[in-house]
C-alpha cells in the first residue's frame, strides 16, 4: 500500500473509532502528513492497552495506525517542561476545517483545557 493509501486507512480508523461528524475532518486527518510533526525516526508507538514498542525503522508507514507516539520523559517518570501531554481538547464540536488555497488544510479547534 502507498504512503497516501496508509493515510486514507489511518484517516478511517480514526474517524470511525472517535465517531467523526466534523465535516472535512476525516479528509485532513489523510491530507496531513503525520511524520513531518514527529523527530526522526525510528519512533516508540504506544497502542491503546499495549506495551511501547520501537518501529523497526524510520518508514512513516508505522505511525498510521491508532497509536501515540511516545513521549520519552512520559516513558521514563522524567518530569518535563513540555505542555503536550497537559493540554487539550474533550470536546471538539465548535471545530472547523477549511480547505486553504494552496490544497491544505486548516483546523479551527476550541481552546485546550488542562487534562486531568
Amino acid at each position: 500500500m502507498t504512503l497516501d493509501g496508509h493515510r486514507r486507512a489511518y484517516a478511517e480508523q480514526i474517524a470511525s473509532t472517535a465517531s467523526l461528524t466534523t465535516p472535512g475532518l476525516k479528509d485532513a486527518f489523510a491530507a496531513v502528513p503525520r511524520e513531518v510533526f514527529l523527530p526522526p525516526g525510528p519512533w516508540l508507538v504506544v497502542g491503546e492497552g499495549q506495551q511501547p514498542r520501537q518501529t523497526p525503522d524510520a518508514d512513516p508507514r508505522h505511525v498510521y495506525e491508532n497509536v501515540s507516539v511516545a513521549d520519552l520523559y512520559e516513558l521514563t517518570g522524567v518530569q518535563s517542561a513540555h505542555t503536550d501531554q497537559k493540554w487539550g481538547w474533550v470536546d471538539l464540536r465548535g471545530s472547523n476545517v477549511e480547505r486553504t488555497r494552496q490544497g491544505g488544510y486548516v483546523i479551527a479547534l476550541p481552546e485546550p483545557v488542562p487534562l486531568g
